[in-house]
């Protein structure tokens, strides 16, 4: 059996950075037929799946990835590197033309722009052999996969639903557009929701800049049930955890430099679904969640900060 099981995509990230790569008014400004060189280059494996399962099992939990990944060249490369972190493969499709690729540019401030390829649209391939796992998992983290329908999700989360287990969703802008009325459903089957402060403003319909999370609890207004919890991130202002009575904070913890702020998100979000795996209270996982994003945004890359289960503290 799995602790953890992680449904989300699955990127080969390159990184890019140098004083050529100009910047004007928040925007890299490079010249059409003009031809840079970087003095700093870095490849990590990326994508918010991958980058939470590979959290989640750097933090001591068994997990299993399902994604898309190609056969050869450097599928093979970044099979080896999801071997060296001990995830469980056999839950990956594999296509032969199947490929998913970032360029990430970095400014000096760890500010970053990301263009990616992929080779054609996710598609989920549901086994029985699948689904058997996602039955006998601890938790299954849903990521931000806006090309699957809804409703096959929302079938995937209510298989895990059914069998007693957790559920953790993490969507992006799509389908937080979507509204309320698309999401009710599938929020009232899970156990933890993150969200940003901008995809809370699209989820609700309300201005990002109106909402107030150390003041209104916005737990009902998901429709969740009674025990599940809403994890609002906020950058560098923090985070919030909404239960059906309290309101949890947690102050973002502070770097004098930060160097790439590429999947603090989702650091945040293993981090504290390593703790509440562990049966850490909610602050202890909110706090978990700080550290393992400002480990994180130390470093270029998704991945090379993420905590082990020493360093989080969760023996």
């Amino acid at each position: 059996m799995h602790d953890v099981i992680a449904l989300g995509s699955l990127t080969l990230d390159l990184f890019f950075r140098d004083d050529s790569l100009t910047i004007n008014r928040d925007r890299f400004a490079l010249a059409l037929g003009g031809k840079y060189v970087a003095g700093e280059f870095h490849d990590s494996l990326g994508g918010g799946g991958a980058n939470v399962i590979i959290g989640t099992t750097r933090a001591g939990l068994q997990g299993a990835l399902w994604s898309q990944v190609g056969i050869g060249g450097l599928s093979l490369y970044i099979r080896d590197q999801l071997t060296q972190e001990h995830i469980d493969l056999g839950l990956l499709e594999q296509e032969a033309d199947f490929s998913n690729i970032s360029t990430i540019l970095l400014s000096a401030k760890g500010e970053r722009t990301i263009i990616t390829h992929r080779s054609h649209d996710l598609r989920l391939d549901v086994t029985p052999e699948r689904l058997a796992a996602l039955k006998e998992c601890r938790l299954f983290f849903l990521g931000n996969m806006p090309e699957i329908p809804l409703e096959e999700r929302e079938r995937l989360v209510g298989v895990v639903h059914e069998a007693g287990h957790a559920v953790a969703l993490n969507f992006g802008v799509k389908d937080c557009r979507r509204g309320l009325s698309a999401l009710s459903s599938i929020f009232s089957k899970a156990t933890l929701v993150f969200l940003n402060r901008y995809e809370l403003g699209d989820v609700l319909g309300v201005k990002p800049t109106e909402l107030l999370p150390n003041e209104i609890n916005y737990h009902r207004a998901l429709y969740l049930n009674d025990s599940a919890v809403t994890i609002i991130t906020d950058g560098e202002f923090g985070s919030y955890a909404h239960t059906k009575s309290d309101i949890f904070y947690q102050p973002a913890l502070r770097l004098e430099k930060v160097i790439d702020t590429t999947g603090a998100g989702d650091a945040f979000t293993s981090g504290y679904i390593a703790a509440h795996l562990y049966g850490r209270t909610i602050p202890e996982c909110l706090e978990r969640g700080a550290r393992n994003a400002q480990s994180v945004i130390s470093y270029v890359g998704a991945q090379k900060g993420l905590l082990t289960k020493e360093a989080l503290s969760l023996r």
